[in-house]
Formats: C-alpha cells, sequence, structure tokens
C-alpha cells in the first residue's frame, strides 16, 4: 500500500474541475434570508434526519458547493452553534521520528513494523515532504482537543497526506498522539479510523484511509468529527458525522453528496 502511494503521488487535473451545479434560493433556516442553497439533489440526508445536530448540520451543508467544503469543512456565521478547533502548523522535518511512525501506522496499522525505506537513515537528512517519495507534499495540523468527550485534552494531528483533490492519492486522516507526543496513540487513534473498509479490524480500517477526509468541530460542548469519502468526482459521496462517548465511536448523522453524476 505504502509503495502505491510513493508511486502514484504524482499531480494529475483535478477531477472536479468540470462540475455542473444545482442550485436553489430559498429562504435562510434561521433568520429567513434569501440564499443561495444547493438543492437536495446534491445533499441528501441518510441518517439522522430530525436529530437537531443533524438537521442543522444539513442545513449548514446546502449553503456551500461540495467542492469548497470537501477538503476543509466550514461553518456559515448564521451557524455559530458550530465552530472549530485552532489548528497549529506540524512540522515534519522537526517531528520526523514521529512522522514516520505515523506513516507507518496509516498503511500498516502498526507504527514499528519495519519499512525498509522508510528505516533507512537517509531519511533522516531529506526534506520529507519535497523529496521523500512516501510523503510527497504531506503536512499536518496540531491542536489539543477533548475528542473523546472525556473531560482529558488530546494532542490531535489533523495529517494531509498528498494536495486534496489534487493528487492522484489522496486523503485526510486524524491521529492522536500519547502524551509525551513520541507515539501514535493506537487505542485513541483506531477510535478515528473510521473508514469505509471490507472488515473492521483496524489494519482493514487503516489500509482503506485512501480518499477520506476528517475534520473536527464543537457543537453545544460536544467535540465531534467527520469525514468526507470521495475520490474527487463528486459522485456519490458521503460525508457522515460521529462522536465518541464511553471509548465507542458512533455514527450520528449520514449524507449522500451528488454534485456531478454522469
Amino acid at each position: 500500500m505504502l509503495l502505491m502511494v510513493a508511486t502514484l503521488a504524482v499531480q494529475c487535473t483535478a477531477p472536479g474541475q468540470h462540475i455542473s451545479q444545482s442550485i436553489d434560493k430559498q429562504a435562510s433556516p434561521l433568520l429567513g434570508q434569501q440564499k443561495e442553497t444547493y438543492s437536495s439533489k446534491v445533499y441528501l440526508i441518510e441518517k439522522g434526519r430530525g436529530i437537531e445536530l443533524c438537521d442543522l448540520y444539513y442545513r449548514n451543508l446546502s449553503l456551500f458547493n461540495p467542492v469548497d467544503i470537501a477538503c476543509q469543512r466550514r461553518f456559515d456565521p448564521e451557524f455559530s452553534m458550530f465552530t472549530k478547533p485552532t489548528w497549529e502548523k506540524w512540522d515534519l522535518n522537526e517531528h520526523r521520528s514521529v512522522a514516520i511512525k505515523i506513516k507507518k501506522f496509516l498503511h500498516y496499522a502498526d507504527q514499528s513494523c519495519s519499512v525498509p525505506d522508510l528505516d533507512d537513515p537517509k531519511i533522516m537528512e531529506m526534506d520529507l515532504s519535497r523529496d521523500s517519495p512516501y510523503f510527497l507534499q504531506d503536512s499536518a495540523m496540531l491542536s489539543g482537543i477533548d475528542i473523546d468527550n472525556d473531560g482529558k485534552m488530546e494532542t490531535v494531528v489533523l495529517y494531509s497526506e498528498g494536495r486534496c483533490m489534487d493528487m492522484h492519492v489522496f486523503s485526510k486522516p486524524l491521529v492522536v498522539l500519547n502524551d509525551a507526543r513520541t507515539l501514535v496513540d493506537v487505542e485513541q487513534t483506531s477510535l478515528l479510523a473510521q473508514n469505509p473498509s471490507s472488515g473492521t479490524a483496524l489494519y482493514s480500517r487503516m489500509a482503506s484511509h485512501d480518499y477520506n477526509l476528517y475534520d473536527v468541530f464543537f457543537y453545544k460542548g460536544r467535540v465531534l468529527f467527520d469525514r468526507w469519502s470521495g475520490d474527487g468526482y463528486f459522485c456519490n459521496d458521503y460525508l457522515s458525522v460521529f462522536e465518541i462517548s464511553n471509548h465507542t465511536a458512533r455514527e450520528i448523522c449520514s449524507y449522500k453528496v451528488s454534485l456531478s453524476c454522469k
């Protein structure tokens, strides 16, 4: 899997550049103002209808073109009940030892496994995101977030593999580090790895992390995360909202996104 990322991670024509739009003008759900919104043909609630969180999240979605929010979710100021964490840039070169562990974990579900190219001492001298094919155009952001809603802050990394929507293979997983920020917290990260897969085992879920784009947001004192699953063509993509409580992650809302299907 890792080899495929290294060989396929090259720039290509952006798959979303010839996309038709389906827009309606409707009253704003909260303030009664006229706004352009994307019709129900673009966003379809598949799970959570009638749940306040899911209905409000849907109404916010309808204000945005999917192309503009797939890589990073946005909230209209009208929906002030939703807020987002403050992220800071996390330099891969400054933290290359942990970055290598993250890369191994993402592709093998084992941060300590032997991968000759990643274990080669030469990698310690490289500019990772520029010179290493395994980190080509990778970047990362970090924030302190109570991601599992247990009252304790965790160190969460929002890791970007490749340039979102602009490379053959891309993803944006969430990874939790231990308190010392030296290792992947496997238990916590496993709860965040809600990738569609053919099996429930951690290895199966990590092996299918490509084209899954995660983000984190807050809602009325709760910490939630979402996952956009799609390869950049915006035909039958899926967006799901999750919450962790009592050491269990559950899907609360799910939406089908179809902007351009031939």
